[in-house]
């Protein structure tokens, strides 16, 4: 399926479960997800590049200091998606991509818009000016995520540090490849992890042998 893309593309009708709006689906294409060969490639092996493995061997480290310390606190009483299991995530994606940790509950509140738009607790619903709802992944929605990723790629390339985002603002990337980008990091690589890490609590408090 890999090897064919000219049947099995992930550029064709783009790659998630529900079928774009045609009207968005030239965006929803600049993503690597929604990427087939040789412009798939060329993004893999640029970020490729940063996770080395020298880097997250470094990473290793902090990432499980900064675990132990949050279970350490939440000990002493808390609400653990809250306390420990959101914050883990957004903290080491900040080092990640070298967004400030004062930045982090953007990181946040964009994943609740895209991801927990369904979600009572979590929704942050756009609207319009008829007050339709706005579709939370479509260009409209992402307005100002776009913006600060922007922002964040022109004072990497004036202040260079060895994170992710210095990387992509070297690339030669178009600003909506590198807008893409960081939406695609900021959303996959928050809520994957804060939404399996509850679950894996909860299995082993209701299971503890």
């Amino acid at each position: 399926m890999l090897r064919t893309p000219e049947v099995f593309s992930s550029w064709l009708g783009a790659t998630q479960i529900r079928d774009p709006d045609p009207a968005d689906l030239d965006f929803i294409r600049r993503m690597i997800l929604n990427m087939d060969a040789p412009e798939h490639m060329r993004l893999r092996r640029l970020v490729s590049a940063v996770f080395t493995r020298r880097r997250l061997e470094r990473a290793a480290a902090e990432i499980t200091q900064r675990a132990r310390d949050l279970v350490t606190a939440f000990t002493r009483g808390g609400d653990l998606p809250v306390d420990v299991t959101d914050d883990f995530p957004l903290a080491n994606l900040a080092d990640l991509l070298g967004v400030p940790l004062a930045d982090r509950a953007m990181l946040l509140r964009w994943t609740n818009r895209v991801i927990g738009y369904q979600d009572p607790e979590h929704a942050e619903v756009l609207r319009d000016e008829t007050g339709k709802p706005v579709n939370p992944r479509s260009p409209a929605a992402l307005g100002d995520m776009f913006a600060y990723a922007t922002e964040l790629a022109a004072y990497k390339r004036e202040h260079p540090a060895d994170d992710l985002m210095t990387a992509l603002a070297a690339a030669d990337l178009a600003d909506a490849e590198l807008q893409m980008f960081f939406f695609l990091v900021v959303i996959a690589g928050n809520d994957t992890v804060r939404s399996a890490l509850p679950g894996g609590v909860l299995a082993l408090v209701e299971h503890p042998g």
